[in-house]
């Protein structure tokens, strides 16, 4: 029998699936066979759930939990699922390199300063525009 948990989590407004699967053995002793962390996309979670045939699914994201219920699959709802975190959390600078996320936020100039510098724009089409035609004559 095989479970996964599974969570959301973000790293710089991305949100990736971090997935951990057990299966367990003739014991009844639970090992981990996989650790998944990548970009959320539910279709491609689907398809690594039904590649190692999970028979239950375990997770603290409301977003999955509807999806898998929407999809007729047996899913638990839990509060925390803290697992899954750490696995982020011990991959995030590779997850970072890896997927290019961008560290710094975009620079947002004020808009007195974009006008200026469209006004300056024109300003320096007009010059080079005029001075051509000086050339000429």
């Amino acid at each position: 029998m095989r479970f996964a948990l599974v969570s959301i989590v973000k790293i710089y407004d991305v949100d990736f699936t971090s997935m951990i699967l057990y299966e367990s053995d003739e014991q009844g002793i639970w090992n981990c066979i996989a650790e998944i962390a990548k970009p959320f996309e539910i279709d491609d979670m689907l398809d690594d759930l039904a590649e190692y045939k999970v028979s239950e699914i375990q997770t603290d994201s409301q977003t999955i939990y509807r999806e898998l219920v929407s999809a007729k699959i047996p899913v638990i709802y839990r509060k925390e699922v803290t697992d899954t975190r750490e696995l982020i959390g011990r991959s995030e600078e590779m997850l970072i390199e890896l997927f290019e996320l961008n560290l710094e936020p975009a620079v947002v100039l004020p808009r007195w300063r974009l006008f200026i510098i469209t006004k300056l724009e024109k300003l320096i089409q007009i010059l080079k525009t005029r001075g051509l035609k000086h050339n000429d004559n």
